[in-house]
């Protein structure tokens, strides 16, 4: 979580508690089957926050969240929770999650990684880490990536994306997630059996073939397609009342996934930690999402704060959730977006 700029909010529906040997240890239950635990290690010093979430617990759930409730644009973890919560299911602690393009770029919150809300697929996978749900709570982390294919009645275009910009020579496709507005040539979509998903086909119908400067936003039930290269003069063959197919495949990544978020470097794997952790690269806050056969764990160390806590090197946090009990974690992101929300407050200093 973060109490920052930061754009794809994982919403956990409990917390956590440590069992690490720390110098001190604040923990409480803030929810059934979860635990919040406050850990101080004087050796850093490091200042670090554990939610744990019993897998077995059928009154919470683990969830991901946008910024805005879009791709577009950033804001406070705050300000996604107080939207998120509703009256009979509320948001009960958050953590940050996936990098993204930060405040000041034009396409500030694209996101980097694979990104699932409820089954839809927001971000695409482009070959990094990424931490994912099933629809029945089962966590699993791999890297993954997606290609995809649109079948029109001039042949064959490449998918190089979803919500993002187009690929050299590629289309990209845009949902009502998006959130920005198309000002450049593109091709619009009426499509059945929407939202999309990691794998599967659709089909859909040309509607229009908006000019440049249109300013056209994508509408739920619709597709927007842009092309970069080569791929422009094949989207440009396309009228209205054409029909096509759209393919796209996510190998590895199972049918039935449910939430995901984007991470970057693999901490443990079955058990085994995987950076080197005596490696010398920086000290940064950090945020990084576990399990075992039990739980689910979303960790954070703030950094960057001389006296508080320094932050830790990657093999310094794998070394962590190894001995948090965690088989298998994931790094997220970390620096001035690590933040740990618990119970209507920022529970940690984010740097």
């Amino acid at each position: 979580m973060r109490l920052e700029l930061r754009r794809l909010w994982l919403v956990l529906l409990v917390l956590v508690a440590a069992t690490c040997v720390a110098d001190t240890v604040s923990e409480r239950m803030v929810a059934p089957g979860v635990s919040y635990a406050a850990l101080r290690r004087e050796a850093g010093p490091w200042e670090i926050r554990v939610l744990r979430v019993a897998r077995d617990e059928k009154r919470v759930r683990l969830e991901t969240a946008l910024a805005q409730g879009t791709v577009k644009g950033v804001e406070t973890l705050s300000a996604t929770i107080k939207r998120e919560t509703q009256p009979e299911d509320y948001v009960v602690a958050a953590v940050n999650a996936d990098f993204f393009v930060m405040a000041g770029n034009p396409l500030a919150g694209t996101l980097c990684g694979l990104t699932l809300r409820r089954g839809e697929l927001v971000m695409t996978a482009r070959n990094r880490p990424a931490a994912v749900l099933m629809a029945d709570g089962t966590p699993r982390i791999g890297t993954f990536s997606t290609s995809g294919s649109l079948q029109t009645p001039g042949g064959t275009i490449s998918v190089g994306g979803v919500n993002q910009e187009p690929p050299k020579d590629s289309v990209s496709v845009f949902t009502a997630r998006y959130g920005w507005a198309q000002t450049l040539p593109c091709v619009v979509l009426k499509c059945e059996g929407l939202p999309l998903t990691p794998t599967g086909q659709w089909k859909a119908t040309v509607l229009e073939t908006p000019a440049a400067g249109s300013n056209r936003e994508v509408a739920e039930g619709e597709l927007i397609l842009r092309a970069a290269g080569t791929a422009q003069d094949a989207l440009s063959r396309l009228k209205p009342g054409d029909a096509v197919t759209l393919k796209l495949d996510t190998p590895d990544l199972p049918a039935g996934a449910s939430e995901a978020v984007g991470g970057s470097t693999v901490l443990v794997r079955d058990g085994r930690v995987l950076p080197d952790p005596k490696g010398t690269d920086p000290r940064h806050p950090r945020t990084a999402f576990g399990y075992n056969s039990r739980e689910i764990l979303l960790v954070t160390v703030d950094g960057r704060q001389t006296g508080w806590s320094v932050g830790m090197r990657m093999g310094e946090l794998a070394s962590l959730m190894a001995e948090l009990g965690c088989t298998d974690a994931v790094n997220l992101d970390g620096g001035g977006s690590t933040t740990a929300w618990v119970r209507g407050e920022v529970t940690n200093r984010p740097s």
